[in-house]
């Protein structure tokens, strides 16, 4: 027997069933990572049954994820509120433990404990009668915060809204590392005459925890959460999108852990945020 071609003929075949396995292995973790077109028209299926009409495209993704540690953002409050009120010596019109109160002549800024900040002012700055529409209100609010220096490098627009005859709701959201992180967020509201209200919380995010615990497929997450948010969302809405992130409330701390979530955007601009880990509604806006 020719021992040396029989060796070389072993060794090829355990090479070959090597990457067999390998193949399979792989092949069934990539099937895997994906739900079925079945599963996702199933979902569909239900939340139609609800009255619910769905333009969003379902994600498909399976994935595990950490948590999100986050810090707050370190405020200099008193030069924010100066730059939102167009001067540099504010009057503090209230200091407490649970808020801070600024203002210069019809203009107020309230800084609360927790990191939110809220401008209100009844200044009308823009030209009356002058027709605003979606596009020319988020240009509004991004000349706004730009000449103010308030425009974080890590926002990104959410959505742009009509809430009247004539004035729209402009919206961002932070992100980290490709990733929304929907607990921070800049909301303002324009009309004709300018910006009259500009509400924000932004975070300092750490970086993702240790660990990784399997998210609800978005399918799942959808019919679990729906049932429970129709009365809120009403009858005939829309779901617009369907998108993944991280979410936290302002606290007043020092570091804490910001949840995956899965974002439900329904028409009337609801917004309904699913826990990942469980598929519980965490907080309907």
């Amino acid at each position: 027997m020719n021992w040396s071609r029989a060796r070389t003929i072993l060794i090829v075949s355990f090479l070959a069933l090597d990457l067999f396995l390998g193949y399979v292995a792989f092949g069934s973790q990539h099937e895997s990572s994906q739900v079925t077109s079945t599963e996702v028209q199933r979902a569909l299926d239900r939340v139609k049954a609800l009255g619910i009409t769905v333009t969003a495209q379902i994600p498909r993704r399976v994935m595990a994820a950490p948590f999100l540690v986050i810090r707050p953002r370190n405020q200099d409050i008193e030069a924010i509120s100066g730059r939102l009120l167009g001067t540099d010596r504010p009057d503090a019109v209230q200091s407490s433990k649970e808020l801070s109160v600024w203002a210069f002549q019809n203009s107020r800024v309230t800084v609360l404990s927790t990191g939110v900040v809220i401008f209100t002012t009844e200044a009308k700055t823009g030209s009356p009668g002058t027709e605003v529409d979606a596009r020319s209100a988020q240009a509004m609010v991004l000349r706004f915060l730009s000449e103010r220096g308030l425009l974080p490098q890590d926002a990104r627009l959410d959505f742009v809204e009509r809430t009247g005859q004539d004035s729209f709701t402009v919206q961002y959201y932070q992100e980290y590392e490709g990733t929304p992180l929907f607990g921070g967020y800049i909301t303002a509201t324009v009309a004709a005459w300018g910006v009259s209200r500009v509400r924000f919380l932004w975070f300092n995010p750490v970086g993702f925890g240790t660990g990784k615990r399997s998210v609800v497929p978005a399918t799942d997450a959808l019919v679990k959460a729906v049932p429970s948010i129709v009365g809120k969302v009403g009858a005939g809405a829309r779901l617009e999108a369907m998108k993944f992130g991280y979410l936290s409330e302002g606290m007043d701390a020092r570091e804490w852990d910001a949840i995956p979530v899965w974002r439900l955007s329904f028409s009337g601009g609801v917004s309904v945020y699913v826990n990942g880990y469980t598929g519980d509604v965490e907080k309907v806006d």
